[in-house]
């Protein structure tokens, strides 16, 4: 058990695997048992109210539809509570709990994933019912009893042998006001609602069938945003629409602004979402968004500023006072008209360019086409705005005020294009948020084409999935959101920090990824490499969380600041896949996880540490070490005994006065050691009976091992020219003897 987990009697915390309900959630095994539990740890500062929860949810007569609490009590100062393990979240592979790629079965989950492939489709109207009818269950149940769950959402919907039960207690109270805004934004129930009596069960199961219908989250006023879903937007069965609009009206009727208009009780609700007779009247309600009344909602109003003009594209109208930019075709009176827009509407096909000292507000790009956008500081554009399959081109400029915002539904492109004579052509930008998905893996979101340079001066946001393709360079302060991110190219990208959400953060191809002090880190986050450069520029503050090695491509470790000084990390997960690690740089990568790529291990350079037994990837790892790098066993937390693996050593003068490998530690006793040259060793040239000794292991790695002569071997090139004469103390001895080098050959 890893010393940064608490102790808890009985038990042995493995991993974190997540958190909720002001507490953290871990992988546990109960002492001498094998089987695998999900253990809440609370704090003492945040049990009181879990404590209650549990103490009422003991004497709860009706369970069947909760997950269920196997076991709780005191941990020192806080408490602790035990629930079985969730199912693992279906996919391509299934991975075993021990495994951090590992993620429970919630609803929340099989939405993101549903989202995540397009091409498939939607829940169907059994599977929402089969999802929806036992959390309906449960609140009633809660209900009878006189309690109220307040905290319903899709994250809190596990499921268990294929079954969704309710999850996350440490709301459960039976004061229907007093904690209204407490819970989780967009699916708890407002002040307004919970404060004319509404029930907070009622809104979080509405807000949660929204979702699951739609794969829309509710909107942040207090009521779902009710945009028609984007899965359903073509041409469906008149059935199914009828359906969801059905639903669509006992939501709203279920969060009704007017008392009087809501269902009376669960029960009713729960009878009307699941009543076969869709056309069935549904009585108004005081909400007044209407359903089919728009196949989507733009996110902002879009304003014809140059009537009549069209397209046309605009070029520079000087430096005026005020926000000036006009159109390049004159009006039939042929002068050029100038306005003062606060928002400007970029059309399809078009060829745009601000300057001067003017400002536009917000820029508009919505509408299939594509079309060039130039700004020349000192023009200030506050907000740029992509959404509706709108595709723009940038040529350079800003000055350094734009938040450029994406909505991704279908065709959203943005390009920073680079110049043609090859010189760089550099972008300065506020910030970037991508919301919501299209197609994963079919066309970059974001190009950053080569010689060009954009700069960022907080973070790239992402609330769902976001694909980069850079082949310039790319610069900013934080990589920051949610579910999905892959970025590939030629090109570099350099983050201060990184703080990536579930599904996955990829980068791949041939991209330099330049991570800052602020680190890699993951919430239960699949974090793959495969063929990229992962360089560490300033020593991280804090230890990633675990790396998967892809596509059986080489990822090279470069640790070292840009002036060649050593900088470290630690990968304190598990380092997984079929892919290889290549250490290079002056600085010290430590691998403290049970990790699992099988790839093999270059050390070039610096410092690889093995922080445990099984940190070079288990019982047949192969690790190479050569140019100066150097394996160091142990750390701070114990000694290591590496398993079995494979090691070469390629010669050379460095490794005659320091030990390839050093450290608290030692390899056991199956190693196998081939000791090799390089192309400049072999070439030469020796006298017969030259011996050189190379220090393999240090004096604490040998004395710690159970290894000898018989460990060792030559590689064919260099048994051709010398013979193991001696291994003594971690130290090796060769003779170079050509005409008995054959004759001996069998050492």
């Amino acid at each position: 058990m890893s010393a940064e987990f608490p102790q808890v009697p009985g038990y042995r915390l493995l991993r974190k695997i997540g958190s909720g309900g002001f507490g953290t959630v871990y992988l546990a095994q109960k002492v001498g048992a094998f089987d695998y539990v999900a253990l809440k740890f609370i704090q003492t500062s945040q049990a009181r109210r879990e404590r209650q929860a549990l103490e009422k949810y003991v004497r709860f007569p009706d369970k069947r539809n909760w997950v269920q609490i196997t076991d709780w009590g005191d941990a020192g100062d806080a408490i602790f509570y035990v629930m079985p393990l969730a199912d693992v979240l279906p996919g391509r592979e299934l991975f075993a709990p021990e495994d951090f790629r590992w993620q429970e079965a919630s609803l929340q989950k099989l939405i993101d994933r549903r989202l995540a492939s397009p091409h498939e489709p939607w829940f169907s109207c059994e599977e929402i019912l089969g999802f929806i009818e036992p959390i309906f269950d449960a609140a009633i149940a809660l209900g009878e009893g006189g309690l109220l769950h307040r905290d319903i959402k899709p994250a809190n919907i596990l499921f268990f042998g294929g079954k969704a039960k309710l999850a996350d207690f440490g709301l459960l109270d039976d004061d229907r006001r007093s904690l209204s805004r407490i819970g989780t934004p967009l699916y708890s129930a407002p002040s307004w609602f919970a404060g004319s009596g509404g029930n907070p069960d009622a809104y979080g199961l509405a807000t949660t069938l929204y979702s699951l219908m739609t794969g829309n989250l509710p909107d942040t006023i207090g009521r779902a945003a009710y945009r028609f879903p984007e899965k359903w937007r073509e041409d469906v069965a008149p059935e199914l629409r009828e359906q969801w609009l059905h639903w669509h009206r006992c939501i709203l009727r279920s969060i009704a602004e007017n008392p009087a208009d809501r269902f009376v009780t669960l029960e009713d609700f729960k009878r009307a979402v699941l009543s076969g007779d869709f056309r069935a009247p549904t009585p108004e309600t005081g909400a007044k968004e209407t359903a089919g009344s728009s196949p989507k909602r733009l996110p902002f109003p879009v304003k014809k500023v140059l009537a009549g003009l069209g397209g046309l594209a605009v070029v520079a109208a000087g430096v005026w006072a005020g926000a000036h930019w006009a159109a390049e075709k004159p009006t039939p009176e042929g002068r050029i008209e100038v306005v003062r827009p606060s928002e400007v509407n970029l059309e399809p096909g078009t060829r745009s360019r601000f300057s001067g000292a003017g400002k536009v507000n917000e820029v508009h790009v919505a509408g299939k086409g594509s079309r060039d956008l130039q700004v020349e500081a000192p023009f200030v554009v506050e907000l740029l705005k992509l959404y509706s399959d709108g595709e723009l081109n940038l040529a350079g400029g800003f000055s350094g005020k734009t938040r450029v915002e994406m909505e991704l539904s279908g065709d959203e492109h943005l390009r920073f294009t680079g110049n043609p004579d090859g010189t760089p052509n550099a972008y300065a930008l506020k910030s970037i948020r991508v919301n919501g998905s299209r197609d994963a893996f079919a066309e970059p979101d974001i190009i950053v084409e080569k010689d060009a340079v954009v700069r960022i001066e907080e973070s790239l946001h992402y609330s769902f999935h976001c694909d980069l393709q850079v082949n310039g360079v790319l610069e900013l302060s934080k990589i920051e959101g949610w579910h999905f991110i892959d970025i590939w190219g030629n090109g570099v990208v350099r983050a201060g920090a990184v703080r990536c959400g579930h599904e996955g953060f990829y980068v791949q191809d041939g991209v330099r990824f330049e991570v800052g002090r602020g680190g890699l880190i993951g919430d239960r986050c699949d974090i793959g490499f495969a063929e990229a450069t992962l360089a560490v520029t300033e020593s991280w503050d804090a230890p990633t969380t675990g790396i998967s090695l892809i596509n059986g491509k080489t990822v090279t470790f470069d640790v070292q600041a840009a002036d060649g000084s050593p900088t470290a990390a630690e990968v304190r997960g598990v380092v997984g896949g079929n892919g290889a690690l290549l250490k290079r740089g002056s600085g010290m990568l430590t691998l403290s996880g049970k990790n699992t790529y099988s790839g093999g291990t270059e050390v070039r350079a610096g410092i690889l540490q093995a922080a445990n037994d099984f940190a070079l990837g288990g019982d047949n790892a192969r690790v190479l070490i050569a140019d100066g790098g150097r394996l160091r066993l142990g750390s701070s937390r114990g000694p290591v005994a590496l398993r079995p693996l494979k090691l070469s050593l390629v010669l050379s003068d460095f490794y005659r006065k320091s030990a390839a490998v050093f450290g608290d530690g030692a390899p056991a006793k199956g190693t196998q050691i081939t000791l090799c040259v390089d192309a400049a060793f072999g070439a030469t040239p020796r006298r017969p009976g030259t011996r050189l000794s190379y220090k393999v292991f240090d004096a604490a790695c040998a004395a710690a091992g159970e290894l000898t002569r018989e460990n060792f071997a030559l590689e064919e090139k260099l048994a051709r020219t010398a013979r193991l004469c001696d291994y003594s103390d971690g130290v090796v001895t060769l003779v170079f003897d050509p005409e008995s080098a054959e004759r001996d050959a069998a050492f």
